[in-house]
């Protein structure tokens, strides 16, 4: 969960940084009145944060390379197809009831249970979670090389 707020507050700073350049003050405005807590979802910044890239950033947004495994006859996953990945998997997290295998039996496991008409378990690996990292600090350093965010933060 710390690996997906870090990167929620890069995108808060990419699109200010759109917004407002340089401008701390006007920077700290877009945050707090329009990009904070409960104020804009996620998802809808991931949103925003895609039009911005395509639009004003195309060139960076296209040299994302992913760190998950490409499907076969699939083009690979796109910075907008992992950034939705890491915002739909923190939602398990963040909103599913949570069991844990400790019994000491196979390899351990994490079980969210999705409570939708019936209970439908989605099973974490410690190795499914330590991919959703390498993802998101993917995601983070690929952000961090944007343009738009070094000019923003040379203040």
């Amino acid at each position: 969960m710390h690996e997906i707020t870090l990167l929620e507050s890069d995108i808060n700073s990419y699109i200010a940084a759109h917004f407002c350049g340089n401008d701390i003050s006007k920077t700290m405005d877009m945050v707090l009145l329009f990009l904070g807590d409960e104020r804009t979802t996620f998802s809808n910044k991931a949103q925003i944060f895609y039009y911005l890239a395509i639009h004003y950033d195309a060139q960076w947004y296209a040299a994302y390379i992913s760190t998950r495994p490409k499907l076969p006859k699939k083009d690979p996953y796109s910075l907008n197809q992992d950034l939705v990945d890491a915002i739909e998997q923190r939602n398990v997290f963040a909103h599913r009831l949570v069991m844990t295998n400790i019994d000491g039996g196979e390899e351990p496991f994490t079980v969210f249970l999705k409570l939708k008409n019936e209970a439908t378990p989605i099973f974490y690996t410690d190795e499914n979670i330590d991919s959703l990292v390498e993802q998101i600090k993917n995601i983070r350093n690929h952000l961090n090389q944007s343009e738009i965010l070094k000019k923003s933060r040379t203040i």
